[in-house]
Order: C-alpha cells, then structure tokens, then sequence
C-alpha cells in the first residue's frame, strides 16, 4: 500500500472561505479592478501567439518594471507598483505574448480591442476557457497596453512606413496611397486567428497580398514575429526571418482600393486559398486622424508627421520635419507674457528657468529625433523655409501639386503642418521622463487650435497670462483646471514640476510640466486623476493691514499660517487632496490646484545687490498693505507684502485666486521689489 497522500479537494462544495488560498493574487486583480477569468482567458491565447524578436524580449522587463517617482508633499506616487496585474503576465510566455500583442492592437483600435481578442478567444480557444465578455477582455487588455505603451507602437509604425517609402523610392514607382487604411475588426480578428495557425502548425503559412493596410500589418507582424515573417514590396525583399516563412507580406500597388487577398496554405503540394471575408469590413471615415498609438517620446513629432501625411497623400520628407523644430523654436522667440497695456513684456518660454534658451533646443531636439542649428532664423523667414520644404514633397499617387490639407479632411482649420509646429511649441514646455511616450493623434488633435492663432501665424501677437498655462498645458486641462492636481492616461502622468519639489525657495526658478512613466498609485491602486476641489472662500480683511503703522519692515515669515494639511482620500471619480490650514482656532480649506494654477503667471523680480534686510522705504510703506496667504486682493493701486519667507508652500498659497500680476521678491530688496511691482502693475509682492 502507498504511503503517498495527496490531498483533494470537492470543488463543487468550495466556499468563499476557500477563496482565501489565493488572496494575493486575487487582491492584485482587484486592485486594477480586472476579473481572473479575463486575464487566465487572455493567457491561455497568448500561448498560441508565439512571439519574437528584440521587442518580445524586451516585454518582461517592462511588464515586472516597478519604479515610481514620489510626488512631494502629496502622499502620492507616479509610476508603476510591484506585483501588478500586469506584471503576473510576465511569469508566463502566454502572458508575455498577449501583453504585446494587446498593446498593438489597442494603439490601432483603442476601446474595441476587447471585440477582436473576444472573437479570436471564441474560435481558437475551447469553450471552457473562453468565457469572458469582450467588455471584460477590453479592461485587462487596457491594464496591459499601458504598461507597454514603453515599446512605441506608433514609433514602430512609423519606421515600418518609412522603410516601404524608401523601398518604392528605391525602384522608381508611386507608394500605394492606401498602404495605411484601416481593415475592420472582424477582419482584424479572421487575419489573427489565421497567423496563429501558420505558427503552430508545421508547414502551414498565410500570405497577404495587396497594399490596403499592409502598413499596419507589416508594423505588427515586425513587432510580434519577426523571425517567422518575410516582407516584399513589389517583388524587393526588405525583411526576412530568421526561423521560418510562416507569414508573408507582399505589397505591391493596386490599380483601384480593394482589401488585400489573404490565402492560408497548408502544405507545398496542395494549396488552398482561403479569403477572409471582406464583404462586411468597415473603413475608417477619412475625416478622422490616422490612428498611430504610442509613439516613443523621442521622435514623435516626426513620426506623426510621417504617418499623417501618408494617409493624406503625401511622403514626409526629412527637411519637413527640420523645418517644424526650427519653426517652433523661432515662435518661442515671438511669444511673450504681459498682464495689462503698456506692462513690461518677457519672454513666454523664459518661465523654464535661467537655462531655458538650451533646455528648449534640448526639447525640440528629442521631439523631432533630429539635429537642430544651435541658432535659427527669425520666425517669418522660418515659415518661408517651411513652405519651401512642404512644396516640395512628393505625393503618394498622381502629383496634383502641393496644398496643404487640414488637421480634419474637409473641415476649416488649421494646415496639418502648421498644427505640428504648435504640438511641437508645446512640448518645449514638456519634461518627458524615461519612458514617457506620446498619445499620437490623439495629442496632436487636441492641440489644433489651442493657440487661437488659425491657420496663419502671421498675426501673432503676446499671450495675456490668464490663457498661457489653458494653452501651453493642455494636457492637464481636459476638466477643470482650477481642481486638477495631476492626470494619467494610464502610459503616462502629467503633473507640474513645482509638485515634486515643494522645498525650493525660488517657485518660479523652473515650471514646466513632467511626463512620467506609468499612473498614479495610492494604496496599492491605480488612479487617472488627482482633483483638489475648490473650496468656498471667505474673506479675511482683518489680514490687510497698513504698513505705515509698523516702524521698520524687512522679509520675514508673518504671513505663514500654521499647520498647513495635505491629505488624500479615494473617492468614486478617483484621489482627492484636500488642503487644509489653521488660523485663529479655524479649519481652513485651500485649492492648492487653483494656486498651482497661476503660479505659472507669477513673475520673479529682477535681483539687485542691496542688503536683503534692508527695511521698505517710509514712502512705499505708505502704499502698501501687509497680508498672510489667506488675504483678498488689495484694491486698485494698492500693494500687498505678503511675507512668506522660507516656507515656498505658503508662498503658492499666497497666490491670488485669478489672473492678477503679483511678483516674487527673491534675491532682492523689498524697495526694489516694490518698485518693479509698480512697473508690472503687480497687486502683491510675496516675499522668499
């Protein structure tokens, strides 16, 4: 008799006490609220999509990746947590699969992923293992596309398109003008399920034949199996794998728009085409941006613009894309802030700090992933070169002479090109941080008029600081800006830099906004968003007070009020930070968002080489007024010292609650500060 026990258990009488066995795991799952069938259903189909390739191999690292960047003060991380849901994925050569495959799909088909992972599931998997609704595949497919967002899908895209331009440059012939059509779904899925066959059956290959879509298809199949796919164009063979044939891509140009014949062979001797059904493939209208996923930080613009112009009939030449930098760096020169008529006027760019004429360059640089002049023509004679450079791009297809198409196909708007100077312009204000990437179109699309300026840029004249951070930061400002205190899209968070350092005695030495890697993480969760909810205010006259009744004014701290609270609570719309101070025995509640807001617009005084003690002369004591952070704004022709000095919170807080010049006396004296307030027409003066 065998000494052997094995233990047993009745499933059909286990309880939820049963369930306790697997906590961990199932706390994991819960946290990213996915379900554990939908991601066991998904690695059960990753295990029939055997990847390869240098972007396979790089898939577990990303997926077990677990550094975060802390948001000071705050309570909150930015980043990606240890033990996630996506990273059990990456125990398995099924999950690592799936993850990349699931990125792919959702940077071309965003929400409806799910429809063609629930379609691919219901043919090959067995029944038993394929009981999620697509709806529940589209949530665990999001939680692993953005973590894989990393890879530069759209980066991918674009270079595979690149390769396919050089190829029909190479043998003198027109590149098909639909190579990046989008095919249906159901198309989608039927292409799918025929590739996974072709991998596991021995001699089985599927050949694609045509040029419709075959931009996306080829930048697929590059990204999952490139050792096991051939790629020609017209007969010139640009890719070969280094295992098998068990995918091949021929494009070669059609004389009208037709899906691309798709035929599955099983053995050399017999072979049987097999056409996927086209009859019910469903076009992506043409008034929309080409869909282009992530795309890698470095290059994006250009990568953009490769992908954009194909669709729209053009090839994106590389004098194009210097262009655009050289263009957008000559508009940062021309763009200024001022408050009122007749203020004194600085530059819009300058609020990078001190180095901010390098750091542009520095920026401008990686988002068109080419070498800049260090210095560059003014603007006007900039948009001449561009002009010159868009005139003289080839067109996919008959040459019909150059006009520029619009940011919408057949809608007023501004050019396309002209748009990506402005996308540009912005992400000279963008610190993007390892791994950060770019929303693609749909960035892009939300920056098409965001300056005001149209079409034409010949008009353009100074921002006024009550629009400058609702243009430039638009990417924190899809809600409510006066409550928003950072906003992720699940790849990347967008948060102000002064949130990361709130110890600085200079809050204006450097604002910009930090694109991080990854969501927000609080207590073991992932969130989109962080609201500060505006708070209903009273006002504080008793605060202001006349300084000619004070002897002897010099900076100090008065104006700080004590036991100033951050806290974080979640909520069902996602975190919540409120900001609470003490004054008078009194709970207080502050919008740290609002302040954040128009810290932006805060202009640093020039530094003088006067004693920092020095006391404020009897005369502009006689025109000002003392305040704490919690004090109104002081009537017109009047100027508030709020004296804030060695506490940068309190300083943020004593920021007025609209578009109101106050300056920051740092390094000077409170004369001079005093006197340069009056230039710019400033109502309060906070002392560091």
């Amino acid at each position: 008799m065998s000494s052997d026990i094995s233990a047993q258990v009745d499933i059909g009488s286990l309880s939820l006490s049963g369930l306790k066995q697997v906590t961990g795991i199932l706390s994991v799952l819960s946290a990213d609220d996915v379900q554990p069938m939908a991601m066991l259903q998904l690695q059960d189909l990753g295990t029939l999509f055997p990847t390869s390739g240098p972007v396979a191999s790089k898939v577990p690292d990303h997926l077990l990746r677990c550094k975060s960047v802390r948001i000071e003060r705050l309570g909150l991380m930015v980043g990606w947590r240890k033990g996630d849901s996506a990273s059990l994925m990456a125990q398995s050569t099924g999950g690592q699969a799936v993850a990349l495959l699931s990125v792919c799909l959702w940077s071309i088909y965003h929400e409806t992923t799910g429809e063609i992972l629930h379609a691919i599931s219901s043919e090959i998997l067995p029944q038993s293992a394929s009981l999620s609704s697509p709806g529940l595949l589209e949530k665990a497919a999001k939680i692993l596309a953005d973590k894989l967002a990393v890879i530069g899908f759209g980066t991918i895209l674009a270079k595979q398109v690149s390769r396919i331009h050089d190829a029909y440059e190479h043998l003198n012939v027109k590149v098909p003008f639909d190579i990046l059509k989008l095919f249906s779904q159901d198309w989608m899925a039927e292409f799918l399920i025929g590739v996974s066959r072709a991998l596991r059956e021995e001699k089985a290959t599927i050949r694609v034949r045509g040029s419709y879509g075959l931009g996306y298809i080829s930048a697929l199949m590059i990204a999952l199996f490139p050792d096991d796919c051939t790629i020609t164009i017209e007969q010139l063979v640009i890719h070969v794998g280094k295992n098998t044939s068990s995918i091949n891509i021929d494009i070669s140009a059609s004389p009208v728009e037709t899906l691309p014949e798709v035929h599955f062979m099983e053995t050399v001797e017999s072979i049987a085409d097999v056409f996927l059904n086209p009859a019910n493939a469903k076009y992506k209208s043409e008034s929309e941006l080409l869909p282009s996923g992530e795309l890698s930080w470095e290059g994006h613009v250009a990568a953009f613009l490769r992908l954009q112009l194909h669709n729209l009939g053009f090839i994106c030449s590389p004098e194009v894309v210097k262009a655009v930098g050289i263009c957008a760096l000559a508009m940062s020169d021309k763009i200024c802030i001022r408050f009122k008529d007749q203020t004194p006027r600085i530059p819009a760019i300058s609020i990078l700090g001190e180095n901010y004429r390098v750091m542009r360059h520095e920026r401008c640089e990686i988002a068109m992933g080419v070498s800049l002049p260090l210095s560059w023509p003014p603007f006007d004679e900039a948009m001449r070169l561009l002009d010159e450079a868009k005139k003289a791009m080839k067109r996919v297809g008959p040459d019909l002479g150059f006009h520029e198409p619009t940011l919408v196909p057949g809608r007023p708007g501004p050019g396309l090109i002209n748009c990506t100077v402005l996308a540009t312009l912005k992400d000279l204000y963008l610190n993007p941080h390892d791994k950060a990437t770019s929303a693609g179109a749909f960035s892009f699309a939300r920056t098409s008029n965001i300056f005001g300026l149209g079409n034409e840029f010949e008009s353009i004249i100074p921002w006024v600081s009550d629009v400058i951070l609702d243009r430039i930061f638009h990417s924190i400002n899809q809600t409510n800006p006066n409550t928003t205190i950072a906003t992720s899209r699940g790849a990347i968070t967008c948060v102000p830099s002064p949130y990361l350092a709130l110890k600085d005695d200079d809050i204006c030495r450097y604002r910009s906004i930090e694109v991080l890697d990854g969501p927000i993480i609080y207590n073991g969760r992932y969130y989109s968003e962080v609201t500060n909810p505006e708070a209903i205010r009273k006002t504080y006259t008793s605060n202001l007070s006349e300084l000619g009744e004070k002897p002897r004014i010099v900076p100090s701290s008065e104006g700080c009020l004590s036991q100033l609270s951050l806290a974080t609570r979640e909520s069902l719309k996602g975190m919540v930070l409120e900001t609470t101070l003490i004054e008078s025995g009194q709970k207080i509640s502050v919008s740290l968002a609002k302040k954040m807001r128009f810290l932006f617009g805060l202009i640093k005084v020039t530094p003088c080489e006067h004693p920092r003690m020095t006391p404020l002369k009897e005369e502009y004591c006689k025109k000002a007024l003392t305040a704490s952070v919690l004090s109104p704004d002081p009537k017109e022709g009047s100027i508030a010292v709020v004296q804030t000095a060695g506490n940068p919170v309190a300083q943020i807080l004593a920021l007025s609650d609209s578009w109101t010049p106050a300056v920051l006396c740092y390094r000077c004296c409170l004369n001079c500060a005093f006197e340069q307030a009056k230039e710019w027409k400033a109502s309060k003066i906070i002392v560091t």
